[in-house]
């Protein structure tokens, strides 16, 4: 079994896994409860899927609270690159601000502006907030890419609120 990094994983991490998929909620919660004391980057992509996909509230609530302790920026890209496909699910803007109560830095300002965007009033207040918190340490150009997207969808906010969010963003980005 491989992970999406390519790497071959260990019996331990196959094991873990295992338990994260597994449909009884107690197994689940002890593979995350294994990975909060262990780490890895091997069960971000994972992790996030049952989070958005579980029918269990404990073990979302779980996962959640274990990506607001996530301290390692490392992972920041992995959690990035996942995160746009579960921009319809109901429990985006609850783990959006796990996120930033993590307090990583994510380079990628672009993946939350179209959160921002395309998202309602929760996620995209959520998502302003880790755009905020991760701009300071953003490159220029990154900063650029999320000001060129941001004017480009400007006629496309769907409400007063969020073009009001969107001029506040604007003006800290500029700046």
């Amino acid at each position: 079994m491989e992970h999406n990094t390519g790497k071959k994983l260990t019996k331990q991490q196959v094991e873990i896994l295992k338990k994260l998929y597994d449909n009884k909620e107690e197994e689940i919660l002890s593979g995350v409860k294994i990975l909060r004391e262990n780490g890895g980057d091997f069960s971000i992509v994972p992790l996030m899927e049952i989070y958005f996909n579980t029918p269990y509230p404990e073990v979302r609530n779980t996962i959640g609270y274990l990506f607001s302790d996530i301290k390692d920026n490392k992972l920041e890209n992995i959690i990035s690159g996942n995160i746009l496909k579960y921009l319809n699910n109901q429990y985006l803007n609850i783990f959006l601000s796990k996120l930033w109560q993590s307090t990583l830095k994510f380079s990628d300002l672009s993946v939350f502006v179209e959160l921002f965007i395309k998202g309602d009033d929760k996620t995209a207040l959520e998502a302003i907030t880790i755009i905020e918190q991760s701009s300071a340490d953003a490159r220029n150009e990154d900063k650029k890419n999320a000001i060129e997207l941001l004017n480009q969808n400007m006629e496309k906010l769907d409400n007063e609120f969020k073009r009001h969010l969107a001029v506040d963003l604007l003006n800290y980005l500029n700046n």
